[in-house]
């Protein structure tokens, strides 16, 4: 049978069982988006002295990367538990379309988001939010099945 795509409203149909809601998937990355914007201003507003101790700094990072990996498991979870099909597949585009979304912003307010992390810090913080998006939509699936028996 071959796949047919066609768009109503703001759900696409792919074939006879793959529904993507885009409305769904852009709320929720912007969503993400915001979550990710305020815990990065309150980190930066309580970030420790730079002449704090290094223990100081690599304990405020780790906590601040907890705060950000429970939030986003969060959203990701709210989605899974009111995402009936393919919730993998729709936090997996959440994820892309938020990231999309932060580098385009990080490529227009340039002299605003002077990035001054090392790229490992970077890479730490991905790490985070793509655990987030695997515990979350588990997590949210788990939700949705105990509230379907």
């Amino acid at each position: 049978m071959r796949a047919t795509t066609r768009l109503v409203s703001d759900v696409e149909f792919i074939g006879d069982d793959t529904v993507l809601n885009w409305r769904k998937i852009a709320k929720y990355a912007a969503l993400l988006f915001v979550v990710q914007c305020v815990i990065g201003f309150i980190e930066g507003f309580l970030a420790p002295e730079v002449s704090a101790s290094v223990r100081t700094h690599v304990v405020s990072m780790m906590g601040w990367n907890l705060v950000l990996f429970a939030a986003c498991a969060a959203v990701f979870a709210h989605l899974a538990a009111h995402q009936p099909l393919r919730p993998y597949v729709h936090a997996g585009l959440v994820f892309l379309v938020q990231a999309c979304g932060a580098i385009l912003f990080s490529m227009v307010m340039p002299d605003w988001l002077r990035a001054s992390d090392p790229t490992i810090l970077v890479l730490l913080a991905w790490l985070v939010l793509v655990c987030a998006l695997l515990a979350g939509t588990g997590i949210g699936r788990k939700l949705q099945r105990q509230a379907s028996d």
